[in-house]
């Protein structure tokens, strides 16, 4: 009997306890954006506690995204405009009642089809807000960010101007009044916002432009309030409607147009203004998906998306460039130190093969693994540009990795063979030991190390140091590269 009792608290306690289901937005995902760049926040994969920030952008008809910044805290609010991002977190330096405003910007450079954050490291800061109890949101515009905050339990609403946060007034008094929720977002024209108050199941859309003077749009409507932001300059509202529907609704002036209902994701999920179309994003663990919403007929259509870059291509790149700071250590001990290391005997009639020629014989070897790459795993031009900078993904390292392996094996048969590769052998070289024959161990050895040297292509500098135009993978192996030299007319 009195198990059955306890049987039937439970189940009347779970069914008292509401679901996900029932709280529309629950399960709304930290993202902003505007133009060509959205912006979200997901936790951080490796360090516990922390948070990731990601920023999501569009070039040449491919949409990817990467984590640029890591955060200690989750922002307390996120607005965007333009290519330009802003974040407001709690201090944990100053006292109570401080909060640090932060500036990150993307500049896409077209020549690399890549988006380089500004500043390098690290955010751009702004004067912090002070005497705030709260921050509850924040709204990009095209003069800066505007943040809504309570201070001394009244809600406020201030923005940046001429390096200054000054309050600015909202619409009538039901905005500030207690249990009310604003959302806001930048809209058209120079400084113009448009903020979305909800009260007591009712949704109000007031507008403001430079002059200072607020517009209420059209009617209250009933429902809730989940998201406004910013597309194509017109401000877009997300609210919740019946049977766990989002419902879009453009705001135009005193009319509110309806763009399209979907259904509320059972994942984590956020929405953000990209140029053409608003975007939907569903997080499930590590894994995003993007669907773009259609700015004029609501169509939708799946992004796909490119993935960031994984502990694979991450752990390779740590690798080669742990192994390249060794091999500028020991290249620079070798030379200290000098021994036969430093200064190897060539044979006679022999001399170093010159950089500029070594290189050009370098580009014929690759040709097999450059159609291994382009034609067999559809590698890009783009691709191959910004393995100097450490920037692939997962899927474009192991491609890469591909070219590389068919590249050491193809030199290293060729220099089994005939002591030089088809491409030193065409520009006039070969390998040759500096302590007798040349060896297969030999071979192996500076292949191996060539192989690394591709990953981390900068670290083909070293082989400058050395006076014999060796590298690391030429002195362990104790092996260097010569062209035969005409003898002198006397000779």
């Amino acid at each position: 009997m009195m198990r059955a009792l306890h049987w039937l608290i439970a189940v009347l306690m779970v069914t008292a306890v509401p679901t996900e289901a029932s709280d529309p937005g629950s399960r709304l995902l930290p993202m902003v954006g505007a133009d060509e760049h959205i912006w979200f926040m997901l936790p951080s994969e490796t360090s516990i506690g922390q948070w990731d920030l990601c920023h999501l952008g569009r070039g040449s008809g491919e949409v990817s995204y990467r984590v640029v910044r890591r955060l200690p805290q989750r922002p307390a609010a996120m607005a965007a405009w333009s290519n330009t991002l802003w974040l407001v977190m709690e201090s944990p330096h100053a006292a109570e009642a401080t909060w640090d405003v932060y500036r990150l910007r993307a500049e896409y450079q077209e020549s690399l089809e890549l988006n380089f954050m500004i500043p390098r490291d690290g955010f751009g800061t702004l004067p912090p807000l002070t005497g705030v109890d709260a921050v509850h949101g924040m709204a990009g515009t095209s003069t800066g960010p505007l943040v809504f905050a309570d201070r001394d339990s009244a809600r406020i609403a201030t923005r940046m101007v001429s390096g200054r946060w000054a309050d600015v007034d909202l619409p009538e008094s039901e905005a500030s009044a207690d249990g009310s929720r604003m959302l806001g977002c930048g809209c058209c024209g120079p400084g113009g916002i448009a903020i979305a108050v909800e009260q007591e199941g009712l949704v109000t859309i007031w507008t403001r432009g430079l002059s200072g003077d607020w517009f209420r749009a059209g009617d209250s409507i009933q429902g809730e309030a989940i998201e406004l932001i910013n597309l194509d300059s017109h401000p877009l509202l997300v609210s919740s409607g019946d049977d766990e529907v989002l419902v879009l609704d453009y705001v135009q002036g005193s009319l509110r147009t309806r763009l399209t209902t979907i259904e509320e994701p059972a994942t984590e999920w956020g929405m953000a203004g990209l140029t053409g179309g608003a975007v939907l994003l569903t997080v499930d663990g590590r894994q995003v998906d993007a669907v773009q919403i259609d700015a004029l007929s609501g169509v939708r259509r799946t992004i796909e998306l490119v993935q960031p870059q994984g502990l694979i291509a991450s752990s390779i790149w740590s690798i080669a460039v742990a192994v390249g700071l060794a091999c500028m250590v020991i290249m620079v001990i070798v030379l200290a130190r000098g021994g036969d290391l430093a200064n190897a005997v060539l044979p006679e009639g022999c001399a170093p093969m010159q950089p500029f020629v070594r290189l050009l014989a370098l580009c014929i070897d690759l040709v097999p693994g450059l159609m291994v790459f382009f034609l067999l795993l559809d590698g890009s031009l783009r691709d191959l540009v910004r393995v100097p900078m450490l920037s692939l993904s997962a899927d474009e390292v192991s491609s890469y990795a591909w070219l590389v392996l068919v590249t050491i094996v193809w030199c290293g048969l060729w220099e089994s063979w005939i002591g030089t590769s088809m491409g030193k052998g065409l520009c006039g070289g070969r390998v040759q030991s500096i302590t007798g024959p040349l060896k297969a161990r030999q071979v192996l050895v500076r292949n191996f190390v060539k192989g690394l040297i591709l990953l981390v292509p900068p670290l083909a500098v070293l082989t400058l140091l050395h006076p014999n135009q060796q590298g690391l993978g030429d002195l362990l192996a104790r092996t260097v590269v010569v062209r035969p030299i005409a003898p002198l007319p006397s000779e």
